[in-house]
């Protein structure tokens, strides 16, 4: 069942099937947090059986760990990155996508590898890629940060990073039990990788993200930007495409959630 009462969302057909979803989050309410009570656990750990307290108090110690600026509000590009993240997995999860990897890193204490999140929904494979910024920062848009999370995309499937993004995907897979032909599919994308094989994105289902964070500026948000995002994709190549824009006030409220 897609849960449709968490997110303030607008949802813009952009044609064949694709879309594009704006949502806003000014608070965490009480439908929100019991949502994220819900699914913390799932979306950080997978299956593995640990409680939520000492989930909020892992993720914590990792945002704490990093750089603060005044007033104990994170401008730190990871700390960002990470919150603005988890909050594109938790509305893919109200929409039955599903995981196959964990938002937490194998590696204990950092963020996962490679591409921000592999999905499947019914018979297809979806690859995430989730960029943030302040609003107060020139040049930051939603438009601007679909464009970085697309060439993202590109950089990785076209092999021009360092490491194997399905590598790490595959690894996901097999802690998160996903089923044998998505485990073997992502096998088989590494051996390629590995060998100098590498694939194009018009082959992919694609989900690039966006995510501003404005403070002291919600009140002056932008609700006008859906052309501009849409004329940003309009050269994109993708086999399906879900665009995602998220204006959040802050990141404050994540952290006291995690606090709380």
């Amino acid at each position: 069942m897609i849960v449709n009462n968490i997110f303030n969302t607008k949802n813009h057909d952009l044609g064949n099937g694709n879309t594009l979803n704006i949502i806003e989050i000014d608070e965490i309410d009480g439908n929100l947090k019991n949502y994220l009570d819900e699914k913390l656990i799932s979306i950080c750990y997978g299956p593995r059986e640990i409680d939520i307290s000492t989930v909020k108090l892992k993720i914590l110690k990792f945002l704490n760990s990093k750089k603060k600026t005044l007033n104990g509000v994170s401008d730190n590009t990871i700390v960002m990155g990470a919150i603005t993240e988890f909050m594109v997995h938790l509305f893919l999860n109200s929409l039955n996508f599903v995981q196959e990897f964990t938002f937490k890193n194998l590696e204990e204490g950092s963020m996962k590898k490679g591409f921000d999140g592999y999905y499947s929904l019914e018979e297809n494979c979806w690859i995430v890629e989730s960029k943030s910024g302040s609003i107060q920062t020139k040049g930051n848009s939603h438009a601007t940060k679909i464009n970085e999370a697309y060439s993202g995309l590109i950089k990785m499937l076209e092999g021009k990073t360092n490491n194997s993004p399905w590598e790490n995907a595959y690894n996901h897979s097999i802690m998160v039990n996903s089923k044998k032909s998505i485990s073997d599919k992502l096998n088989e994308l590494d051996i390629n990788y590995t060998r100098g094989k590498f694939e194009n994105i018009k082959d992919f289902n694609i989900i690039p993200a966006s995510t501003m964070i404005y403070n002291n500026e919600w009140d002056n948000r932008c609700n006008n930007f859906e052309d501009e995002v849409i004329k940003a994709i309009d050269d994109f190549n993708y086999k399906n495409i879900r665009v995602i824009c998220i204006n959040k006030k802050s990141l404050s409220n994540f952290r006291k959630y995690l606090e709380s």
